[in-house]
This record gives structure tokens, C-alpha cells and sequence, in this order.
């Protein structure tokens, strides 16, 4: 019995021992579940002695069953209440129970759609025995990214075309179209969940790519939370300003918790034909602020600007300097000469703009002087603004580069003149010249070389792809880096047939509670011509330092590792006509540095040999081939990809990759003999769950189609309609989800002569059209816009324009109409100054009513200065009873030097 009696007391003293250690498991964010997730956990010992334990967590669905273990290494627990994070408990050994779910959370890091409990257990190291388990249910929901719709990315609203310009003599007018932002949602949505967006708006300055500034600039408008797709920019909010670009996104919100942001997309306003911003060839270059300025028609900054505009500043067609006033240095005027431009503005507000971040007083620096040494031009681009902000990316920028574009425009501009030249003088000591075969871009250093135009220093620096020292932003390919801000090199070199590009610096600054600092550091290497045929092959690698900032409040900012493998192949057919192209990219990406190292599981060896994985690590793949048919001659261009991207590809230097994306798409462009008429067409078709980790499929289906005719001394006109279609094949009639969008453009337009007067009549309608159903529930989103343009030109130097609109507008079940009219006139006072003045009203009814008189003037007062000043006054009354009314005004200066 004495014996008896000590094993029990044994047995109890130990269960008492043993029931003193919890657990506690914390929950995930909604509709999410990854793998780090299982140690997110408390645990507390309230026992008098330190316990020796191991953690195992699993993951139930409840139709599938169990689909995953995890198991921690051995820990000793000290007495007390701690927070357990994963660096602590690894490694890890990890146990998936089929193959299906092994490769979803090996390519995700994350469970599939489904309904699970999620259970983590506290065993004892010596006996494996359960001494505490805590279990949560969580329901994973997988969305698919949203799309953003209207504007188009990269589109200039109101734009005329440039055929029409010249046959027309068409100038835009500088009014304002009323813009809709439209997007399609995440997919799928849950029962009874209630879905909200943000929209967020920011003016793109200087060379900033859409993600720089998105990241840098304050926010220029940024919506509330609301539940349409679709909005209409307020009357209220700041003022889009004709000539500017601005980059957009939109937030969603499930059951008010933010769940995912779409890609960054830019549009501009076209302003009159003076304001009309310049394309580079690889944009990558300096502003343009004179109209007949030349030396800046080419830029020069390292590639990664493709798609982005120059801004020229000039606000009349007027050419306030002639030529740039190049001054020669150390008397040697064909050696060394010293160029460039600058511009100060000032900005001062009376009131705070609604919806804006933007503060009432603020300035903006831009300089960019150049200097050609020996023909050979570099650029430096000096960005200052004091709207830098310490809890932003930097604004301020600072980028040297080798001004390549311009460069490539002298030698050309030797060819051409050496050609005329040759043909009137009936010179054939060169043979037959055929003058498009020396325009051929990817041959003229070589036609340049045997016509003696190109010295050995200009044919060494052609081979200098990009050189960029300072802000850069590399472009290699849309899978790997696209348009990230880099401060440090990007260097490009392609002599013959070897190709090297190295790229290194920081992408981002350590900013507490908002990022890491994250350095960057990509290479490509390889054979061939980076315009023709080649094989290149891309490392990149972004890094954050965990220890560059306090440790983050959150819980969602965590330390980031992004490796990025590719190869990409392209062959040039039938004299460069048709064009393959192929690539293929390896993602492995960590979630969190600071979780612990997995000792085995699902990862192939090589990958472990390279990389070390942490049980946040995850890796997918992506796949694209394309074919392009191109013939400048007869302006025709066609273009047919199919793309898969992994539902884990992630890769840091191009954020805007739709991940989980089976897709086919073709382009074709077509102009007709003298441009007169014109087509444009593309398709694209796309599925997600591809893996088949969602509980539904996803299909999107586009079209565009635009038609212009621009015949000589007749109306113009452009036609365009983009259709949208999106729906799921979920199987619960409750969650089948069907949306359609609809836009169709409308645009005609003549210029004539009345007596001495000239007249342009320019009218356009827009339409879009959304119907958005989910289950039963349908919402229909309605907006028509009319306006009507009349501008007159005076034999003296005066002009005049009105502008009247009418836009109609539903959205779910408010409807409203907004009437605008804009009076406005410019007049030449003399050959150094002008003046235009002008009135906007614009009028919602039963909403708001907005009344603006605007100023602005141009002088010039010396061949190298002007002086521009421009300012409203604006009243704006809330119709609606709310009883927000005020008054505002706006001024802003700006001096611009040239040399």
C-alpha cells in the first residue's frame, strides 16, 4: 500500500506539473493562413521549474482532414509568460498529406481555400506526452488580385493625335475632362462579407517611376472607404492640371481590414500642343522646357523610364528662346560645352485642398545641366522639393547619366545631313544610299562608321547601354525588375555579341513602421545585342536589414528576402520582320528573415545549397513567350504572348506582376498609306487558380478597339470601345460572381478659316458602363460625359476657347448630373509677355457647385530667364446641406533658366 500510495502522489505531482503550462495561439489575419503562422503563440509556465517542451501544430480542413504538421525543435521553457516567435522554436521539420497541398504551400508558403482548425500542441521533451493544446478555427479565403480598369495605363486623356494636329492644325484645349476611375474586384468574395475600397492619387515629379512616387509624394487625393468600383473624381478635390501625370491605385478592405492593393498605374493630361510631353526612346531622360529646345529632345537617363513622359513647361505655342546657348569651356568650343536648364516653383494655398495630403505652402528645384566633353554628352538631374518628408521614401534626387538617346540624334543627324547632301551633289563615290536602311536603328553606328561620321570615342560609348549613378530605375524585363526606384549603379554594356548589365544600391530607406531598408543588387549576362538576337541570363536579390529599424507595432511588416533566377532568349527572322522572344524565371521568396531555418520538408536540395529557407520561404516559377511582327514601312504591328505565373512568384523589383495568372494576349496596329486612317486592336484572356487553390476559377476576358480617320481639310475622328468580362465558376449559386464593363469613346473635331479668323469645333462623348453581380445582388454603375470645345484665333494675337460639358452619372442608386462651362482667353501682349484669363462653373445638382476665375502670365526677361505666374480664386458651396462652404485661392511662381 506504501508503495501504492508514492506512485500516485508521483502521478498527481507530475499532472499538476504538467497542467501548469498553456498555450495560447493567436489569430491570423483574416482569410489567411501561412505556415509561420502556427508559432505565432504564447506560452506560460506557472510552474516553479524550467520545462523542457517541443510544439507541434496541424492544420484540419474539415472536409480534407489533416494536411499538414509541423514540429519545432526542443526548448526549454522558463517560468513565466512568453511571446514565442518561429526564430526561436527552429528549425523545423514540416509534413505535408498529399501531394496536392505539398505544392500549394510550397509555392504559396499558405493553405488553400477551405475551413479549418488550426491547432498547436505543447509536448513534453522527455516522453512526448500533450501537456497544453489550443486550437482556433480560421477560414482561408485565396483572392485574386484586383484589376484596375479605366484610365488605361500610360493613356494622356483628352489627346488629340499627332496626324491629326498636322492635317487639322488642331490645337487641344486645356480643360479638364472629367475622369472615372473604374476597377475590377477581388475574387472570390466571401458570404456575408462586406468589401470597401480606397483609391490613392499622386502627382508623378521629375524621372520618378510610378512605384517612386507612389512611395515618396504626399498624396495628391485619396478617397474614403467606399463600396462601388468605380469612382468619379469629385468636384471638390484638387484640381487635375492639364500637362501632369499622376500615378493611381486602389486599397480593398474585407470587413474594414485592408487585404490587398492593385498594381500602380500613371495617366496624364494632355494640355494645348505646347504642353504636349516627348517620348524617348528609352525615356529616360531630361525635361524638356522650351518648345524648340533640342538639346532636350532626347533623354538620357539609364533605361527603367520607358514609360514615362518629359515634361515640357512652355504654356504658350510661343518660343520664348531660340537655340540653347551652349557655352564652350577652356576656349576649346568643339571639345567641351556646357548646357542645361532649371526651375524653381512656388505653391501657396489659402486652404487646405480636400482629400489632400498636400500642405498649403511648398517648392519644387529642378536642375539638369549637361556637358558634352568631346561630343560625348552626360546629364545630372537634381530633384529638390520641400515635400520631402521624413516618413516617406525620399523626394529628393540626384542621378547622373551618360545622355545616350542624344548621343544617338547627332550621329543620325550626320547620316542625314551626309545623305542629302551626297544626293543633290550627285556624288557616287558612296555607292547607292538607301536612306530608310540608314535610319534602321539597330545598324546606324555601323553606317555611320563606313561613312567616316563616327569617331572611336562615340563608337566606344554606343556600346554603353545605360550608365546611371545615383536615383536610377532598371529595366530588364516585366518578370524580374521593372521601374523600382534604385539609389546607387545601373550600368549596361553590350560590346559585339557580349552583354553585361549590373545594377546595385538601396531600393528603399528604413522608416519606422513603414519599411525596412532594403538593398538591391540584380546582373544579367550573356550573348548577343540586347535589341536583337540574345541569350541573357538574371540574378537578383533584394535584402531588408532587420535591424535598420525600431522593432515594428504591427504585425504585418516583417523583415523581406527576394531571390529572382531567369533566362531570357530572343531570335530576329526574315530581316528582323518577326521576333521571338522567350523567358523563364525562379522566385524564391522569405516572408520574414526573422523566422527560423526549416530543417527539411518540401524544398528541392538546390535550392537549400543556394538559398537558406526559413519556414516562411516559399519559391514558384513563371513562363512567357511572345511573337512580334513588325514593319515600320507599312506601319504594321502585331503581337501574340502567352504567359503562366505562378501563384507564388513574387519578385520585389516589379510589383506590378499579377501573380497566379494563366494568360493570352494579341496586339495589332495598323496605319494605312499617309496615316489617314488608323486601327488599333488587342485581346487578352486570363484564368487564376492555376494551382487549384482556390474555391473557384477566375476568368477575365478584354478587348480594345480604337479607330481614327484623319483626312485632310475634314472632320476627324476616333472611335474606341473596351469591353471587360469577368465571372467564376464557384459552385454555391451564392458566390457566383458576374461583371461586365463597358467603355466607348467618342471623338470629332475640324479646324476652318472665318475671314482672317481661324476656328476649331472639337466634340467627344464618353461612356462607361458596369454591371457587378454577386450571387442575386446586382449593382449597375452608369457614366455619360458630353463636351463641346469651340476656340477661336484672332489675326491679332488673341485667342479664344469655351469649353461646355454635361456628364450623367448612377452609382448604385445615386444619381446625379454635372453641367460645366469654361470661358477662357489668352493674348499676346508683346513679344516677351502674355497674359490668359478664365472662369470655370461647374454645378451637381443637389450636391455641389464650384465657381473658379484663373490667371496666369508668361514674361521673359532675358534670352536665359522667364518668369511664369499662374493663380485661382475659387467658391465652392455644398448643395446638399452639410454645410461645407468656402473660399480658396492658389498661386504659384515659377522662374526657369536656360542656357
Amino acid at each position: 500500500m506504501k508503495v501504492y500510495n508514492t506512485i500516485l502522489l508521483f502521478i498527481i505531482v507530475t499532472i499538476s506539473s504538467y497542467a501548469q503550462v498553456t498555450v495560447h495561439l493567436q489569430q491570423p489575419p483574416p482569410y489567411q493562413f501561412k505556415v509561420e503562422h502556427f508559432w505565432k503563440i504564447v506560452l506560460t509556465n506557472n510552474s516553479d521549474k524550467p520545462e523542457s517542451v517541443y510544439l507541434k501544430g496541424t492544420a484540419t480542413e474539415s472536409i480534407q482532414g489533416k494536411i499538414i504538421e509541423a514540429t519545432s525543435s526542443i526548448i526549454t521553457l522558463q517560468r513565466g509568460v512568453k511571446v514565442i516567435s518561429g526564430r526561436e522554436l527552429g528549425p523545423f521539420t514540416i509534413s505535408e498529406s498529399n501531394s496536392r497541398y505539398k505544392n500549394i504551400i510550397l509555392n504559396t508558403g499558405g493553405l488553400p481555400s477551405g475551413n479549418y482548425e488550426i491547432c498547436v500542441a505543447v509536448l513534453a521533451a522527455l516522453d512526448g506526452r500533450q501537456i497544453a493544446t489550443d486550437c482556433i478555427s480560421v477560414v482561408v479565403e485565396n483572392f485574386n488580385r484586383m484589376e484596375l480598369i479605366s484610365p488605361f495605363d500610360g493613356e494622356v486623356l483628352g489627346e488629340v493625335s499627332k496626324e491629326t494636329t498636322e492635317n487639322q492644325k488642331f490645337k487641344s484645349n486645356n480643360k479638364t475632362p472629367v475622369i472615372v476611375f473604374s476597377w475590377l474586384p477581388p475574387v472570390p468574395v466571401p458570404p456575408g462579407a462586406r468589401i470597401g475600397y480606397r483609391l490613392k492619387l499622386v502627382e508623378i515629379f521629375g524621372y520618378q517611376s510610378v512605384h517612386s512616387a507612389m512611395s515618396s509624394n504626399p498624396m495628391y487625393y485619396q478617397s474614403s472607404i467606399i463600396s462601388a468600383t468605380v469612382l468619379r473624381y469629385p468636384i471638390a478635390a484638387r484640381q487635375l492640371l492639364p500637362g501632369k501625370k499622376y500615378a493611381w491605385l486602389v486599397e480593398a478592405y474585407i470587413d474594414d481590414f485592408k487585404t490587398q492593393e492593385s498594381e500602380i498605374r500613371s495617366f496624364e493630361l494632355a494640355g494645348g500642343d505646347e504642353n504636349t510631353d516627348k517620348y524617348s526612346s528609352n525615356s529616360s531622360g531630361s525635361v524638356n522646357r522650351f518648345s524648340d529646345v533640342d538639346f532636350n529632345q532626347y533623354s538620357g537617363l539609364p533605361s527603367g523610364l520607358s514609360s514615362y513622359k518629359t515634361n515640357n513647361y512652355s504654356s504658350s505655342a510661343i518660343n520664348y528662346f531660340g537655340a540653347p546657348g551652349q557655352i564652350d569651356l577652356f576656349g576649346s568650343p568643339s571639345n567641351f560645352k556646357f548646357y542645361g536648364d532649371a526651375k524653381f516653383t512656388q505653391i501657396s494655398s489659402s486652404k487646405p485642398a480636400q482629400f489632400s495630403q498636400l500642405p498649403l505652402n511648398y517648392w519644387t528645384f529642378e536642375i539638369n545641366p549637361r556637358l558634352s566633353v568631346y561630343d560625348i554628352p552626360f546629364g545630372l538631374n537634381i530633384y529638390l522639393s520641400s515635400l520631402n518628408n521624413s516618413n516617406r521614401q525620399s523626394l529628393n534626387s540626384v542621378s547622373f547619366f551618360l545622355d545616350l538617346d542624344r548621343l544617338k540624334s547627332k550621329i543620325k543627324e550626320r547620316i542625314s545631313e551626309k545623305v542629302k547632301e551626297t544626293i543633290s551633289s550627285a556624288d557616287s563615290s558612296l555607292g547607292k544610299l538607301d536612306i530608310e536602311a540608314l535610319s534602321d536603328p539597330n545598324k546606324f553606328a555601323e553606317n555611320a562608321e563606313k561613312l567616316g561620321l563616327i569617331s572611336p570615342a562615340e563608337k566606344f560609348f554606343l556600346n554603353i547601354k545605360t550608365l546611371g549613378i545615383g536615383r536610377t530605375y532598371p529595366e530588364y524585363s516585366e518578370l524580374t525588375v521593372s521601374g523600382v526606384p534604385v539609389n546607387g549603379l545601373n550600368f549596361e554594356f553590350n560590346p559585339g555579341i557580349f552583354y553585361l548589365a549590373v545594377a546595385a544600391g538601396n531600393n528603399s530607406d528604413g522608416i519606422n513602421e513603414v519599411s525596412f531598408k532594403r538593398s538591391f543588387m540584380a546582373g544579367r549576362i550573356g550573348l548577343g545585342q540586347k535589341e536583337n538576337a540574345h541569350l541573357f541570363f538574371t540574378l537578383l536579390k533584394m535584402k531588408d536589414d532587420d535591424q535598420s529599424i525600431l522593432p515594428p507595432v504591427n504585425l504585418f511588416l516583417t523583415p523581406q528576402e527576394n531571390q529572382v533566377f531567369g533566362t531570357e532568349g530572343k531570335i530576329s527572322l526574315f530581316n528582323n520582320l518577326l521576333s521571338l522572344k522567350g523567358e523563364g524565371t525562379v522566385s524564391l521568396f522569405t516572408r520574414d528573415l526573422r523566422d527560423a531555418d526549416i530543417q527539411d520538408g518540401s524544398l528541392p536540395s538546390f535550392v537549400k545549397s543556394i538559398y537558406n529557407p526559413k519556414i516562411s520561404t516559399s519559391y514558384d516559377y513563371a513562363l512567357r513567350v511572345s511573337a512580334v511582327f513588325d514593319q515600320p514601312k507599312n506601319d504594321t504591328y502585331g503581337s501574340f504572348a502567352i504567359s503562366r505565373i505562378g501563384p507564388g512568384y513574387i519578385s520585389l523589383a516589379a510589383p506590378n506582376i499579377r501573380s497566379d495568372q494563366l494568360m493570352v494576349e494579341a496586339k495589332i496596329n495598323k496605319k494605312f498609306p499617309g496615316k489617314i486612317i488608323g486601327i488599333k486592336m488587342y485581346v487578352k484572356y486570363y484564368q487564376d487558380n492555376i494551382a487549384n487553390w482556390k474555391t473557384s476559377t477566375t476568368s477575365t476576358a478584354s478587348l480594345g478597339l480604337s479607330f481614327d480617320v484623319n483626312f485632310p481639310k475634314m472632320p476627324y475622328f476616333t472611335i474606341g470601345y473596351s469591353p471587360y468580362f469577368q465571372s467564376n465558376d464557384a459552385v454555391p449559386a451564392n458566390q457566383i460572381i458576374k461583371n461586365d464593363n463597358h467603355i466607348f469613346n467618342f471623338m470629332t473635331g475640324y479646324s476652318y478659316q472665318l475671314g482672317s479668323m481661324y476656328a476649331s469645333t472639337m466634340f467627344a462623348f464618353n461612356g462607361q458602363w458596369q454591371n457587378a453581380k454577386v450571387g442575386i445582388i446586382e449593382n449597375k454603375f452608369s457614366n455619360t460625359s458630353y463636351m463641346l470645345n469651340q476656340s477661336f484665333n484672332f489675326e491679332f494675337p488673341l485667342t479664344l476657347s469655351s469649353t461646355f460639358s454635361l456628364t450623367q452619372s448612377k452609382i448604385l442608386s445615386i444619381s446625379s448630373d454635372i453641367t460645366e462651362l469654361d470661358l477662357n482667353g489668352n493674348y499676346q501682349i508683346s513679344e516677351m509677355i502674355s497674359l490668359n484669363l478664365g472662369g470655370t462653373i461647374s454645378n451637381e445638382e443637389n450636391f455641389t457647385k464650384k465657381k473658379v476665375i484663373y490667371m496666369g502670365s508668361n514674361i521673359i526677361l532675358s534670352e536665359w530667364l522667364r518668369f511664369e505666374l499662374q493663380g485661382n480664386i475659387s467658391n465652392y458651396e455644398d448643395l446638399s446641406g452639410g454645410g461645407i462652404n468656402y473660399n480658396d485661392g492658389m498661386l504659384q511662381a515659377s522662374v526657369l533658366i536656360h542656357l
